[in-house]
Formats: structure tokens, sequence, C-alpha cells
């Protein structure tokens, strides 16, 4: 076979391995954070790894089990997480799917370490882009590219939703065109260890989550009541045809990438019959 065949046959070979390996969104890092109202060392470490490693780490979602009382429901899973893993039940405490942080200064440099990872749940490791987000333990706050989910109850909304409103780069679209009821509430900031971090809008999804963002978003009517109390409107089913963000960009990329590699593959075949 020519050498100039081959090499257009490596490099094809070559464009659709890394397609596979876009397209399984492996970049993501999904970590789970245990962070205590009142903590001096979480007053230290809730600013940087949750105001700031979100935005400077575009694929990172940290998953916050944050809590007041150490008889409380996230204080009781981090003791379970504890006991199955093996590290001391004390905060901050930062889990990746491999190992752990516990305390300072081991939680700043566990940074250097974040890779591509599944979620470390109590019984197995899930990606978070499989990740049932309503079935996860107690109660957990979702950060992720600057955005904030804060869950009020389990319900039937779709994960797949739920993660597009974390990445999409157009979330006021997303939301205008949701399957869910989708109210705007007072953008209460977050409470982290002595602090909070602000944002600038807030909005109530089938009164099960709440949203919270810096996005410019308008459109929407301002709801007085910010508890996530039940409302009385029947909600309608969660649209199954949602896709996984970035799906169409990958499959677009997919197709551009094979018409060059055919178009490559042709060229070298007609120089090599010259």
């Amino acid at each position: 076979m020519p050498f100039r065949l081959r090499a257009a046959i490596v490099v094809f070979i070559a464009i659709a391995c890394l397609l596979t390996v876009g397209y399984a969104k492996e970049d993501l890092i999904c970590a789970i954070y245990f962070t205590k109202i009142g903590c001096p060392v979480c007053a230290k470490t809730d600013p940087v790894v949750l105001g700031e490693w979100p935005l400077k780490h575009k694929g990172l979602v940290i998953i916050e089990y944050v809590f007041e009382k150490w008889t409380s429901e996230n204080a009781s899973l981090l003791g379970e997480y504890a006991l199955n893993f093996g590290f001391q039940s004390a905060v901050p405490a930062f889990i990746l799917e491999k190992e752990q942080a516990v305390g300072l200064p081991p939680v700043f440099d566990i940074e250097a370490k974040l890779d591509g990872s599944s979620c470390r749940l109590l019984e197995k490791n899930v990606p978070f882009s499989e990740l049932n987000l309503n079935e996860l333990p107690a109660k957990p706050k979702i950060w992720a590219n600057g955005r904030l989910l804060v869950r009020l109850k389990k319900s039937d909304v779709s994960s797949d939703f739920l993660r597009e409103l974390l990445f999409t780069d157009d979330l006021e679209g997303i939301l205008k065109k949701a399957p869910y009821k989708i109210v705007e509430i007072k953008a209460e900031p977050a409470p982290i260890s002595y602090g909070e971090i602000e944002f600038k809008k807030a909005f109530k999804i089938a009164d099960s989550w709440i949203l919270k963002c810096n996005d410019d978003i308008n459109g929407f009517s301002l709801e007085n009541n910010v508890n996530g109390q039940e409302g009385n409107g029947k909600e309608p089913k969660p649209n199954t045809d949602i896709k996984d963000i970035n799906t169409d960009i990958f499959i677009f990329m997919g197709i551009v990438a094979i018409i060059i590699a055919a178009v490559v593959v042709i060229v070298l075949i007609v120089i090599t019959k010259k």
C-alpha cells in the first residue's frame, strides 16, 4: 500500500478516535464537597472552591453538601462517606472519584489533581452526564460554570434539562422553551461559611429546583414567594426529546471532520496514482 494512502487512513482513524472521546464528555470533573456554616477553615475554602473553581475550571461540577449542625441530614451523609471510604469525618472535605482531601492545605492542593472523573457515590461511581440529580441523597446543591442548582425536593424534572441549565450558552432561550413551570424569584445569595456568594438572577423550576446565575435574562414575571412551596397547577410532563448539552455540536463537528478526512483520502489516492 502506498505511503500516502496509509498516512491518509491513519489521519482518518485518529479523527474518528478524537470524536469518540469528545462525544463521551470524559472531560467533565465531578466532585463532592462537604462544608459547614460557622467552620473557620471552611470560611477559607468555600469562596475558592465554590466561588472560583467552577469559573476557572469550565468542566468542573461540584455537588455541595452544606450543613450548620452535626445532627443534620447532610452531616450524616458525610459520616457515611467517611466510614465507606476510610477518611476522617471532618470539614471541609473534597471528594473526587479516586481520592479525597480533608482540611487545609489538602483541599487547596487537590486542585492540581483535578481531572476527568465520575461522581463518587456511596454505592458506585457515576459519570455526571448519566447522574440522576433527583435521586442524589440528602440535600444537594450543584455548582458549575458560575451557576448554582438548589434542590428543594425530589421530582420528575429531567436531569438532562438540569444539566443543560448549568452549561448552555443560551440560558434565556432554554428557560423560555422549558417544558416546566419557570418563574423568576428574588435572587438570594448562597450562604457559605462566614459569608455568601451573590447572584443576579434566580428561577424556580417546577417548584422543585432553584437555578441561580449571573446571566442577563429578561421576560419572566417575578414571584414573591422564594420558599419553593408547591403550586396548585399541574406541571407539564418532561420533554423526553431534550438532548444532553453539546450533543448537536459534537454531531456537527463529527460530520465536518469525516467529510474533511474523506476529502484528504481521495486527494491522496489521486496523487498516488499519478
